[in-house]
This record gives structure tokens, C-alpha cells and sequence, in this order.
């Protein structure tokens, strides 16, 4: 499963270290070779391709978000990509604000699922390395992101 940011600083590289998904960074995966196909409803082997968009949670970051979510709902992203939803990352303790709260709820609408990761600021104080053996941010992180990682590996 990949995790694509839709900004820089998303939250991708991190997510992955918690073994959530694999960094795809900013821009869409490479298709995978034609042995790593599954079988479609419609009869043809389909690379597998399934696809978070990450985003912080921020007004800025929502705003491109929203931009993101239209080139899903057009089909603009690789046929062979399956998104499976936007994962926002808090971009601070507490409430977001207003906006920020109403372009979430705006985006969501338009995608599959949307998970929240809230802020843990255990993390400013780890490298990328530590981040797996983080355990406030691995209790952090909806238990159903795992699951949907293990289910792609299988």
C-alpha cells in the first residue's frame, strides 16, 4: 500500500516508519512489474496499486487536498492506482480550526475513507528510525489503517 503526500511535509515518510504503508512521497508510484497482478471484477490482472493520499491538517494543506481529490473523482491518476482514502495528519494539539475543519469534512466527502492521526509530540524528539518503537504514536494511529496494510499484503 502506498502512502502519497499531497503536500510536502504530509506525514508520509513517518506513517511508513510506523510500518503503515510505503513512502511514496509527493508524486504517484511507479506501476509495479506485470507479476504483481491481482484479478479484477471485470476478468483482467490488474497491477496492484493501492494508494493513501496524506495530508497535514492545515488550510493550506486542505486547499490541495481538494485539488487532489478532484484528479480522483475525474480519474486523472494512474488506472492502475486504487485510492482507498486520505489520511489527515494533525498539524498540532487540539482543535483545528474552522476552515480547516470545514475543507476535512469537503475533501472526505469525495474519498472512499478518511482517517485522523492526532498529534503526538513524542515525535519531535525522535529520528525517522525510532518512529516504529514510538508507542504513544503507534496507539495513535487507527488501528484499521494496520489492518488495511495487511490486508494489501496478502
Amino acid at each position: 500500500m502506498w502512502l502519497v503526500g499531497i503536500h510536502g511535509g504530509a506525514g508520509t515518510t513517518t506513517l511508513a516508519a510506523a510500518g503503515v504503508g510505503e513512502d511514496g512521497g509527493r508524486r504517484w508510484p511507479k506501476q509495479p512489474p506485470a507479476a504483481e497482478t491481482r484479478q479484477s471484477p471485470a476478468g483482467e490482472d490488474l497491477p496492484i496499486g493501492g494508494l493513501l493520499l496524506v495530508v497535514r491538517e492545515t488550510a493550506a494543506g486542505l486547499k490541495v487536498a481538494t485539488k487532489a481529490a478532484e484528479a480522483v473523482q475525474r480519474g486523472q491518476i494512474p488506472d492502475w492506482l486504487q485510492v482507498l482514502g486520505m489520511v489527515v495528519v494533525a498539524a498540532g494539539p487540539g482543535r483545528p480550526a474552522r476552515l480547516v475543519r470545514e475543507r476535512t469534512a469537503l475533501v472526505g466527502g469525495w474519498m472512499p475513507e478518511v482517517w485522523r492521526v492526532p498529534w503526538v509530540p513524542e515525535l519531535l524528539a525522535l529520528d525517522t528510525h525510532q518512529v516504529r518503537d514510538c508507542k504513544p504514536f503507534q496507539a495513535a494511529i487507527p488501528t484499521s489503517l494496520y489492518e488495511l496494510q495487511e490486508l494489501r499484503r496478502k
